[in-house]
């Protein structure tokens, strides 16, 4: 290559950006707080960011007068599809989770939660998120939703769309770092969300040679006899603890494709899930078949007949008809307002058109008045011109000189 730049030859999409790994438009979620909230659920929402990163608003700011109108102006331009909403009332937290813009809603009713800093304090050995592991979206794991009545179908149908679809075909190991858990319990009717940390290891390997392989650190040889008791597990000066031990024999799984630099492909690995938060524990209340209003397809609490349930239906078409009656009309007369506004900015135009019309004629009538005078008088009025040359006219008016009138126009 000679002097100069380097011609940029490569793209830099990341794997899924643009739907490769599963096809179809990518869902993108607002997390958002509405109204006033207490101190643990306003921590609780930049918690739920994390966790739907990366195709989320992690620094999302709200305004105390904002309406979801505003947000609405940006989600169509940005891609969004679905809403978080976390609210607070007297009787206490919910959450809805709304499709943008066609619905449905479902409005949970929010029993329970522990932030990540909770749950990071109950653990030993806490792991935290980095930078890498919210680059790709989590693994959506979905449990006891299958064979239920319509209100958990919808649910698990709503659920299964926020998150982007992964071909197991083509996508890599190294970009699958999380898993989110929903499970539903059909005794208590609740819904139960984790998040958690995926971290393969190597099976078959006791702690110090586990360490020599993945840390390049030679363990200290003080108290064995044998160099060969290194590779045993729990021999003299090892000890390992029980969340370092190689777990069941359904955790270990030998590996389709190379992962990272020392797990290669066909090699045995144990998975863990480190969980690390947030915790969710939620019942549904409802679920309304647009976003955030229209009918009621289902409530927990609220139980209603054929004839009510017709009845309502009614009044809800009734009030949607004149609704859109008075948008009509409200449309029809911002266009009247519109057009007689035009109307009257054309009127002043016209008028200025016909004065300046009208000064063009006066001007003309001047100029006929004087081109109509006696060409026989010229001779004369020449000559008694030059009589008077020299001479002073009296002034006639006042002691001043007489001065020649001018018509005046407009």
């Amino acid at each position: 290559r000679k002097k100069g730049r380097r011609r940029k030859r490569r793209t830099h999409v990341t794997a899924g950006e643009d739907g490769a790994d599963g096809g179809g438009k990518i869902p993108r979620s607002f997390v958002i707080r509405r109204g006033d909230l207490p101190a643990s659920l306003k921590d609780l929402v930049p918690d739920m960011r994390r966790m739907f990163m990366p195709h989320t608003a992690l620094h999302l700011r709200e305004r105390k007068k904002g309406k979801m109108k505003d947000y609405f102006g940006v989600a169509g331009k940005l891609g969004i599809s679905h809403f978080w909403l976390v609210s607070c009332t007297e009787r206490g937290a919910y959450l809805r989770v709304g499709k943008y813009p066609r619905g449905p809603t479902l409005t949970f009713h929010l029993e329970g939660f522990s932030l990540s800093k909770d749950v990071k304090g109950s653990q030993r050995r806490p792991l935290s998120l980095e930078s890498n592991d919210m680059k790709e979206p989590p693994l959506l794991v979905l449990n006891n939703f299958t064979n239920g009545p319509d209100h958990v179908n919808i649910m698990a149908t709503v659920f299964e769309n926020m998150f982007p679809k992964l071909d197991v075909k083509v996508v890599a190991l190294s970009n699958v770092r999380r898993v989110i858990l929903v499970d539903y319990d059909s005794q208590t009717e609740t819904v139960s969300i984790r998040h958690f940390l995926l971290r393969a290891t190597l099976a078959g390997l006791s702690k110090p040679v586990r360490s020599m392989v993945v840390r390049h650190k030679i363990p200290h040889l003080k108290g064995l006899k044998d160099i060969s008791q290194i590779a045993e597990e729990g021999g003299a000066g090892f000890v390992s603890s029980d969340s370092e031990g190689e777990g069941p024999e359904e955790s270990q799984v030998n590996l389709p494709q190379n992962l990272g630099r020392t797990k290669r492909k066909g090699g045995k690995t144990t998975l863990r899930l480190r969980d690390v938060g947030p915790r969710l524990t939620m019942k549904l209340v409802k679920i309304e078949e647009l976003f955030c209003e229209g009918k009621v397809f289902y409530h927990a609490y609220v139980h209603r007949s054929a004839e009510e349930a017709f009845e309502m239906q009614r009044r809800h078409d009734m009030r949607k008809e004149e609704k859109a009656r008075r948008r009509k009309e409200q449309e029809e007369n911002v266009k009247r307002k519109q057009l007689l506004k035009q109307k009257r900015k054309w009127g002043a135009e016209v008028r200025d058109k016909d004065e300046v019309d009208d000064d063009g004629d006066d001007d003309n009538d001047d100029n006929d008045g004087d081109d109509d005078f006696d060409t026989n008088n010229i001779s004369e009025e020449a000559g008694s011109d030059v009589e008077d040359e020299g001479k002073q006219r009296k002034p006639t008016d006042g002691g001043k000189p007489l001065q020649r009138k001018r018509k005046k126009t407009r």
